[in-house]
């Protein structure tokens, strides 16, 4: 995970630190447009830093096995039983499950688009 995510973490620190500093160049120089576009630029990198991050605190919850493992009712459903499992011991998809059960704990944690929860 952090082999995917830390290069654009970096590449998103790096473009936030630049945008801070053209906008406090912006600022001594007094260009009212160019301060109002980089305000913006610089809002919209920390909302993208703010994204990515949220989307490795999601894949850690994901990945990691959970402490309090679901209790299910002695009758539940053969899918329910499985995507708990999935779920319960830390994401590792068991492709004889199928999509809908591998697919059920990255929906719960709303790290797909909204066009996943059609998948049931």
């Amino acid at each position: 995970m952090a082999f995917y995510l830390n290069p654009i973490k970096e590449r998103l620190y790096r473009e936030k630190e630049r945008i801070f500093n053209e906008l406090e160049k912006a600022r001594v120089s007094g260009d009212r447009k160019r301060i109002n576009d980089l305000s913006k630029a610089y809002e919209e990198s920390l909302d993208k830093i703010n994204e990515i991050e949220n989307m490795e605190k999601a894949l850690n919850v994901l990945h990691n096995p959970k402490k309090d493992k679901t209790k299910l009712k002695p009758d539940a459903k053969w899918v329910e039983k499985v995507i708990a499992e999935v779920r319960d011991n830390g994401w590792n998809p068991i492709i004889d499950y199928g999509v809908r059960v591998n697919i059920e704990p990255l929906k719960e944690l709303k790290i797909l688009l909204p066009a996943a929860d059609r998948v049931k």
